[in-house]
């Protein structure tokens, strides 16, 4: 039993040095256990503010933009009005004789012979391309607006926030169990210690 004594105290040294691997080895894996809590938690306060943001921004768009298409459909009715009546202005503007002193017969007689009628003409051609061309625009827009009002409140609607309190508390129990190993393997080292000193 003597003889094997050595035997088991180098069996017994090997489990020791086993043992410290083991413990290294979970001390970094706790370490870095934590630290993906850490960055978890703040991805997850990182994203929260997103969203937040987010939301905040897109209603400010929808309000702006509620307000620009209540102005731009005011502007509309009162342009849709001049363009309606185009051709009526025209007639009264030739039904306008200009004063005796600022008539020159027989090309100026009348409020309307003191414009080119063709240029007339072809700027109200252009005027009515020109708000048609922007009124597609501001449809799109309203098409965007209307995305955003139904979109962001679904990706908002969809975010899940993990439960970092259970890996919390789950940290916590291998905490114990660590220092408890820590706690055993110093109890081993003294022991071994001990034995090892001379009477």
């Amino acid at each position: 039993m003597i003889r094997a004594l050595p035997d088991y105290e180098v069996q017994f040294d090997h489990h020791i040095e086993l043992a410290r691997a083991y413990q290294r080895a979970c001390d970094t894996r706790y370490r870095v256990c934590q630290k993906v809590a850490s960055d978890q938690h703040i991805q997850l306060r990182a994203l929260e503010t997103v969203i937040k943001n987010l939301s905040g921004h897109s209603r400010h768009l929808i309000r702006s933009f509620n307000e620009f298409q209540t102005a731009f459909n005011a502007q509309s009715a009162a342009h849709s009005t001049l363009t309606a009546n185009f051709e009526s202005d025209l007639e009264s503007l030739g039904r306008v004789d200009l004063h005796p002193k600022l008539r020159a017969p027989p090309k100026r007689l009348t409020l309307l012979d003191c414009f080119e009628e063709k240029a007339i003409r072809t700027a109200y051609a252009q005027c009515v391309q020109a708000f048609e061309s922007l009124s597609t625009k501001i449809r799109e827009l309203n098409q965007h607006n209307n995305q955003i009002k139904k979109r962001v409140p679904e990706e908002a609607a969809t975010f899940h926030s993990p439960d970092l309190e259970s890996i919390e508390t789950e940290m916590k129990k291998w905490e114990k169990r660590k220092q408890q190993q820590e706690s055993d393997l110093q109890v081993l080292d003294t022991g071994i210690y001990l034995s090892n000193t001379p009477d």
